[in-house]
């Protein structure tokens, strides 16, 4: 079963999450047609997404991802204010939170 809370944890505690799934579908990300926060391209500049029919490949996976991991942390910190469910400090920008993405998708739908 898949845990999408870890998904939020290892965003919000500055871990690159590891997906083993096929079916989680990742929050904010667009479709081919447009739409959401961010394209897959980018998640998977700060996430690893790995099927399920390769975990037996995963230590692997992991060793070969281990030169990126500056570059992932870097871009981890760029966007992942944008899958975390919480106001902004005073003075900071209120955009591109989730929170943000939400209402725009509702008013997307809506109109």
């Amino acid at each position: 079963s898949v845990l999408p809370c870890r998904f939020y944890e290892a965003l919000a505690t500055g871990c690159v999450p590891v997906v083993v799934s096929d079916e989680f579908l990742l929050p904010f990300v667009g479709s081919t047609g447009g739409g959401g926060l961010m394209s897959i391209r980018t998640v998977d500049s700060f996430a690893i997404r790995v099927p399920e029919s390769a975990i037996e490949e995963l230590p692997r996976i992991l060793h070969d991802a281990a030169p990126r991991h500056a570059d992932m942390l870097r871009s981890l910190h760029v966007y992942r204010h944008a899958f975390l469910y919480e106001m902004p400090l005073p003075g900071e920008p209120a955009a591109m939170g989730a929170v943000c993405a939400a209402m725009a998708d509702v008013a997307r739908r809506f109109g």
